[in-house]
């Protein structure tokens, strides 16, 4: 027999002995009361030397109160000492329980109580997570009275936390939600566009579902791997990057944020068009093989280093591409030296036999001139199939050069001579023939590659004798 236990436990069970030496038992029935003067005569019939167990969840202070009466009706009512019982979980607070404000960090305390019914707390088995799930396992050990902090994640967000006593009844605890925002806003863009010396983003569009406020911050560009180096201007939905250089290729990058400073990128790549002032010789020829030169006009001017023959200018003549011409000395892109830069006579003595095949000049511009120009340039100089002539015969002359003279066709268009082999460069058709050429600031006389039998033709009477080479790439 268990007489009453001052130890808490979840149940108590005890042996009940009645004995009864004259009439014998005629009653017997027990009852667990809180007080030890209630009477058990309603309880639960039961047989002497049966073991009694407390029913569930019982909590606090218990007493088994047995009633037996004897078969010629005397009766008796008694009860044990007293049994401690713990049956309820500790109690979780939440300093913040929930909220529907976005942030970037959501936190709240943890605290746990105690109830009075005498069982420890067990503060090894507190446990909390932070989770989208509001039924995810806490695995994380936490310290009651403490706060704990999310700081990553976006949507809904809950906090659950674990509490046991000694006795193991334990509780798990659900916050409200909590709302987090760790996420910049979504970007889209149109399709870039670019000049030579810009990029343009169009139809920019951020939007935030979460903490709202987004506004776009900017954009930039670089090279390589890199997304710096050129800051654009935003205006309305669009961003542009300019002082850039032509026929690159560029990373642009777009930024945008919210009203919690959640930044986003959107990134791309475009390559800027060509422009024939800035791009390298190299990039011209490939240009010109592949056929992009649409941004190339003609009239269009370039700056060339020719060492001891000082700064000059080059400029494009021709752009068109030839039918049936036979020389293609004025066929596709051409190129022109704008000022005169060959000073001397076409041969020693004007004379004119061989033409332009066999002339001193021809010589001079392929060795001395081609020598004084950028390796750059002349790595990508193209031989040209020149067709010549001697004006009012039926001779030609086919010719392969790098460095040429154009004709009297080629640069007067004038009907007057013969040379259906070729035609009149693009500039000069442009501007009714030709013009005045310049060496040194000096008006010159300058010639052309087609002789008369008697002289070279040239344009200008007065001034030194000199030359205008043309040439191509690619």
């Amino acid at each position: 027999v268990t007489n009453g236990n001052s130890a808490v436990a979840k149940t108590r069970s005890s042996v009940v002995n009645i004995t009864e030496a004259h009439s014998g038992i005629s009653v017997l029935k027990y009852k667990w009361l809180t007080s030890n003067t209630d009477s058990a005569s309603d309880g639960t019939t039961f047989t002497t030397g049966d073991t009694v167990t407390t029913p569930a969840n019982l909590n606090g202070t218990y007493y088994l109160c047995v009633y037996v009466t004897d078969k010629v009706g005397n009766s008796k009512n008694l009860c044990s000492n007293a049994f401690k019982l713990d049956n309820t979980a500790p109690t979780i607070t939440f300093g913040t329980n929930g909220n529907n404000t976005f942030a970037k960090t959501q936190s709240s305390k943890i605290t746990v109580t105690n109830d009075s019914y005498g069982a420890a707390l067990n503060t090894e088995s507190y446990k909390y997570i932070w989770s989208t799930s509001n039924t995810a396992t806490p695995t994380t050990k936490f310290t009651s009275g403490t706060s704990y902090s999310q700081s990553s994640g976006n949507g809904n967000y809950y906090l659950r936390a674990t509490a046991c006593d000694s006795l193991n009844n334990c509780t798990t605890k659900t916050s409200a939600v909590f709302k987090l925002d760790n996420e910049g806003p979504t970007i889209t863009t149109g399709t870039a566009t670019s000049t030579a010396s810009s990029i343009t983003i169009p139809s920019i569009s951020v939007s935030d579902s979460k903490s709202g406020g987004a506004q776009i911050t900017g954009c930039t560009a670089g090279t390589g791997n890199s997304y710096t180096g050129y800051t654009g201007t935003v205006s309305g939905n669009k961003c542009t990057i300019s002082g850039l250089s032509s026929s690159i290729t560029y990373n642009y990058r777009v930024t945008a944020s919210d009203a919690l400073s959640n930044s986003n990128t959107k990134d791309g790549s475009i390559t800027t068009k060509p422009a024939f002032a800035t791009d390298s010789w190299a990039t011209i020829s490939a240009n010109v093989k592949s056929g992009n030169i649409s941004y190339y006009k003609v009239g269009d001017k370039k700056t060339v280093n020719m060492g001891s023959f000082g700064i000059r200018e080059v400029r494009i003549v021709n752009t068109s591409s030839c039918t049936t011409e036979l020389s293609k000395s004025a066929c596709g892109v051409v190129f022109e030296f704008v000022e005169a830069i060959a000073q001397g006579r076409m041969n020693p003595n004007h004379e004119t036999t061989g033409g332009w095949r066999d002339c001193t000049m021809r010589t001079y511009l392929n060795t001395t001139i081609l020598s004084a120009m950028p390796v750059d340039l002349q790595n990508v100089i193209s031989n040209t199939t020149v067709v010549s002539s001697i004006l009012g015969t039926s001779t030609t002359y086919t010719t392969t050069d790098k460095l040429y003279l154009g004709s009297v066709v080629e640069i007067w268009g004038n009907s007057n001579y013969t040379e259906t082999y070729t035609r009149q460069l693009d500039y000069y058709k442009s501007i009714g023939g030709a013009e005045a050429k310049y060496y040194n600031g000096t008006k010159v006389k300058y010639y052309t590659r087609s002789p008369q039998s008697w002289s070279w033709l040239f344009y200008n009477y007065d001034g030194p004798e000199i030359s205008v080479p043309l040439f191509k790439v690619g």
